[in-house]
């Protein structure tokens, strides 16, 4: 018999394919491919038309007065209707106190209590926020994360025993290991707007992206020895300081903005880069530079959190609070030609180790381990 698995689904109301998002998509299509599970999506919300398609599941779709009446009285009593085995909840919270069935929960990193790499929030959703991270911890039977460095930072933040927490890391869509054709990918900058030569970052302008010291690393090298650099991503967060940034650093020619990519030109922007760069401050995985490797990209990126662990010694690392540093690595990596090559190699054959069916099993070995399967 297959198992009856009910997924908090309340993220996936929203039109957007990033973070928990992707995580959670590529997840459950792998999940259902196995024959083994049948998908209840819980949501207060429709899931939105964006999701439908890329895996067979029922949709239990109910509202509250208020969020913590629907996760904390209601949805049990609807988990108990539905029969449901094994409740997952793939979005750092959303498991009820009140047992209706097995629980497993996915934390992906600890940023939401790191308050030196993020805005300032009303107390209402701190204190909601601290509530449902404690209900969510202390009734999961288990509890999955993305990386070693994820898990360390849990067992750390919340006195957890290391068995409690197992990684499954992420993987990438098979699309970023093919090779998109040279016309396709001028097809894609003209329409863009970007240079037949330039370094990419792709991802938020969010402190933790520390997009703004990638900024003074590259103000510190020339035209001569750095092509032009590509900051693509959702204007927001914290995007109007960084163009201002641009411009007062003397290198907004050289800076460009495009906005956020359309998810069907991922591909060709990777492969269409010179290197890819990632500055960050803290990572609970970074899927962006799986699929920069996958893509056959050199990748440059922060020598913090779990970003080592992810490329292996496939990349080029830097200190990201030291514009020196990132300047250097810049400068190496846009004038060795020997060095990409050596970077695109080491990087494609750490990329084949990460896959979303190789996720999908290790999560569905979990759920077998909770109910008691073996």
């Amino acid at each position: 018999m297959s198992l009856r698995v009910g997924i908090n689904a309340r993220h996936l109301s929203l039109p957007e394919m990033r973070g928990v998002n992707r995580y959670t998509l590529n997840l459950l299509r792998e999940l259902s491919r196995t024959g083994e599970v049948e998908l209840i999506l819980f949501t207060d919300r429709s899931v939105h038309s964006m999701f439908h398609g890329h895996f067979p599941f029922e949709e239990v779709c109910f509202t509250s007065a208020r969020e913590v009446i629907w996760e904390q009285w209601d949805l049990p009593r609807r988990l108990r209707d539905a029969k449901i085995d094994i409740f997952h909840a793939p979005s750092n919270r959303g498991l009820p106190w009140l047992r209706a069935c097995r629980y497993v929960l996915t934390i992906h990193d600890i940023i939401e209590n790191i308050p030196s790499l993020l805005p300032a929030r009303p107390i209402k959703s701190r204190l909601r926020q601290t509530y449902a991270d404690f209900a969510s911890v202390r009734r999961a039977h288990a509890i999955l994360t993305v990386s070693e460095h994820s898990k360390r930072d849990i067992c750390r933040h919340w006195r957890l025993a290391p068995d409690r927490v197992v990684v499954t890391y992420e993987g990438c869509d098979r699309r970023f290991y093919e090779r998109v054709t040279a016309e396709a990918i001028d097809g894609v900058c003209h329409r863009l707007g970007l240079p037949s030569r330039y370094l990419l970052y792709l991802g938020g302008f969010d402190r933790k992206k520390n997009v703004n010291g990638l900024l003074r690393g590259y103000a510190l090298t020339s035209r001569a020895e750095v092509p032009d650099l590509v900051l693509a991503g959702e204007k927001k967060w914290e995007f109007a300081a960084t163009e201002s940034l641009a411009l007062e650093l003397n290198c907004g020619e050289r800076v460009l903005f495009p906005g956020v990519m359309p998810d069907c030109d991922l591909p060709a922007l990777y492969q269409g880069a010179l290197a890819f760069i990632y500055p960050s401050l803290y990572e609970g995985f970074g899927l962006q530079l799986v699929e920069a490797m996958a893509s056959g990209v050199p990748v440059v990126a922060s020598n913090r959190t779990s970003v080592p662990e992810v490329l292996g010694g496939a990349g080029l690392l830097f200190d990201p609070e030291k514009p020196e540093e990132i300047a250097e690595r810049l400068r190496q990596v846009s004038l060795d030609a020997a060095l990409r090559e050596r970077l695109r190699r080491a990087g494609a054959a750490r990329a084949a180790e990460f896959s979303w069916s190789r996720t999908a099993r290790e999560t569905l070995a979990v759920y077998h381990r909770v109910l008691g399967h073996g």
